[in-house]
């Protein structure tokens, strides 16, 4: 036999038992991932979110280090825009923002625009997601003051009015409320925040505090939180303070051009 013939024949025995070896091996692999690991629609979703995920990881914690490593530096080239922390609003409709130190100058001087209630806000040190919100009616009442929490929390608020529906009030779309000095209830609280309901009837406010007591005010109540409760204000009806103005008035003319008279009249009886 030929020297050629037997290359011949060691290199067809080569290729024999090289595609004897792929086959087999390829058909291993697929019995495996038929069995094991099988071709599906969802699997391959799977697969293409489970890489997605990873990848925006992976995409957020570089964003992450390179954002710390460069704030510092842009902070200083381009500083940071203040953010309004108090909002004037007219009838529950913001009508203007502005920072805590662009407020300052309205403290003595008038406000251009027309408003009756401002909020300061600002977020929690602790709990960045939770906004602490301070309510007045007059932009002076806010400056120097700090936001210091309330202990009172009410679990259900609602208003109710004879032959309409009552209204659930979500105490908390605004902000976190509960803090020391602001007043709820009143009616100018209530138009900020309840926008859209008419008050001009008259109506009762009904609430569930976190002890379960069960406490309703009138229209001419609000209160007032302090630290561990509140205080509960009346306001006098229209027809108490057109009484009070009359006696004032009357008290003044009696001190006046009629005291003579009133005098020599009484020495006669």
């Amino acid at each position: 036999m030929s020297s050629n013939h037997t290359e011949t024949m060691n290199q067809s025995l080569h290729e024999f038992f090289y595609t004897v070896g792929v086959a087999t091996t390829t058909g291993i692999a697929y019995y495996i991932w038929n069995n094991f690991y099988p071709i599906t629609l969802n699997r391959l979703i799977t697969d293409t979110a489970w890489w997605a995920v990873r990848c925006q990881t992976r995409a957020t914690m570089m964003y992450e280090r390179v954002e710390n490593i460069l704030y510092p530096w842009v902070t200083v080239v381009l500083p940071e825009k203040e953010r309004p922390d108090v909002r004037f609003y007219l009838n529950g409709v913001e009508v203007s923002s502005m920072s805590y130190l662009e407020a300052l100058k309205y403290e003595e001087d008038d406000f251009s625009e027309e408003y009756n209630k401002v909020t300061y806000e600002i977020y929690d040190d602790n709990n960045k997601s939770d906004k602490l919100v301070m309510i007045r009616d007059s932009v002076n009442d806010i400056m120097d003051k700090g936001l210091k929490k309330s202990n009172v929390h009410f679990i259900s608020v609602s208003l109710k009015r004879e032959g309409k529906d009552d209204v659930d009030i979500d105490m908390s779309s605004k902000g976190n409320i509960y803090m020391i000095g602001n007043e709820l209830f009143s009616e100018s609280f209530l138009g900020w925040i309840l926008p859209d309901i008419d008050l001009s009837e008259d109506y009762t406010i009904s609430t569930i505090d976190d002890n379960v007591n069960m406490v309703s005010f009138s229209k001419n109540q609000y209160i007032v939180l302090n630290e561990n409760g509140y205080d509960v204000k009346t306001l006098e009806s229209k027809e108490n303070d057109e009484d009070t103005e009359a006696k004032k008035e009357m008290e003044k003319n009696n001190s006046g051009l009629f005291s003579w008279f009133n005098t020599n009249k009484a020495k006669d009886e």
